[in-house]
């Protein structure tokens, strides 16, 4: 008999099988598949319902078309239209992973989407063009929204809130409502007492500056701090009006100042915590709310 090794014999039907994919499981209908099974569509389901929890609120808005509604031609405003559709974009995929942290074991844990601190760490504006005073800015609505009404709910909020990201806030409502054509944040330092500069132009022009004042319980915006702004508009007279509003209220007797009197309503407006939440609701909720 020869020493010589017979070829393993294989069933006429054999072919190579393919390298396993995940899941690495052959659905066979035993334990093991069904269990691997289960587990899969258990993760599914949990991501599912935190992507709708997380959009199940009054600041969810429909999904744009699928379509661009733009024309790239590399204008400026296009360059912003791009800019704000990947900030939107960017900021959704960071609510959905969010949304969901995993734990040692494992298992998905929900935040809650009114997590406030986590809220306000959003960006809320977008600059598109330096100019001679600041950044021209569009706001990006939905956190705007979603802020505004938590501090609707809650005005002792507003205290938690960083006073450069307050301005951010205020500036963003004015650029959010539409009223106006151009929205300008000032810079941090040599704003000369000004905030922001909102303008509408065409027939009913109008130049509007602000002083934003995120003032803590009990501190009182003075007169001294009115009459800086004042002295902004008088140095600039292209400015039709000026506002300071404050997170808390105005020492008690700044009415009696007559330079400030005199301004009151039609050039100079004072708004307190509780007008200002109001005005913040009105430039950024939807008229159905």
């Amino acid at each position: 008999m020869s020493d010589e090794k017979k070829p393993e014999l294989r069933p006429p039907d054999w072919v190579p099988q393919p390298r396993p994919t995940p899941p690495f499981y052959l659905n066979d209908g035993g334990q093991e598949a069904a269990a691997t099974i289960a587990r899969n569509e258990e993760h599914r389901r949990r991501q599912w319902a935190a992507i709708l929890a997380n959009a199940a609120n009054d600041t969810w808005v429909p999904r744009p078309p699928a379509q661009p509604i733009y024309v790239d031609d590399g204008s400026q405003d296009a360059a912003v239209i791009i800019a704000l559709n990947e900030q939107r974009r960017r900021q959704n995929m960071a609510a959905i992973l969010a949304s969901m942290t995993t734990n040692h074991g494992g298992n998905e844990e929900y935040v809650p989407p009114d997590n406030f601190p986590v809220l306000i760490s959003q960006a809320l504006i977008i600059p598109y063009q330096k100019t001679d005073e600041g950044q021209l800015i569009k706001a990006i609505a939905l956190p705007l929204r979603a802020i505004v009404q938590r501090i609707k709910e809650d005005r002792s909020l507003m205290y938690e809130i960083d006073p450069r990201k307050w301005e951010e806030i205020v500036v963003a409502a004015y650029e959010a409502s539409g009223l106006w054509d151009e929205v300008t944040l000032t810079p941090r330092s040599g704003d000369r007492g000004k905030d922001l500069i909102a303008v509408k132009k065409g027939l009913m022009a109008l130049r509007v500056v602000e002083s934003v004042k995120r003032k803590s319980p009990g501190h009182l915006v003075t007169a001294e701090e009115v009459d800086a702004l004042i002295g902004v508009m008088n140095k600039q007279p292209h400015t039709n009006k000026g506002i300071i509003s404050t997170t808390w209220e105005f020492a008690p007797r700044i009415m009696d100042d007559p330079d400030i009197a005199r301004l009151v309503p039609t050039r100079l407006q004072l708004i307190n915590g509780e007008e200002l939440v109001k005005r913040l609701a009105e430039y950024t909720m939807p008229k159905s709310q």
